[in-house]
């Protein structure tokens, strides 16, 4: 399978909308460090496993004593996703 490759136009931001309503990362990155291996955030008594809360599908709760219990959608909870995927068809 050959061919051209075309490049990805830049992200920009449409006329007239706000910017903090687009995740467009800026251009000059700052050098990452690694992650230790437990992770923790000033003020909150939680700490988790760098390697479980990597990437967006699992993020971590730093205050869970500020708000209630999370709806299962938010959750992830086994099957729903199946059930909910099954009534839209």
């Amino acid at each position: 399978m050959a061919g051209a490759v075309a490049a990805q136009a830049p992200l920009t931001i449409p006329n007239g909308l706000p910017a903090w309503a687009y995740n467009i990362p800026d251009k000059v990155q700052p050098p990452a460090k690694p992650a230790a291996s437990v992770v923790r955030v000033p003020g909150s008594s939680k700490e988790y496993e760098a390697a479980k809360i990597a990437g967006n599908a699992t993020p971590p709760d730093w205050f869970p004593d500020e708000h209630g219990a999370a709806p299962r959608i938010v959750t992830g909870e086994a099957g729903l996703r199946r059930w909910l995927v099954g009534r839209a068809i």
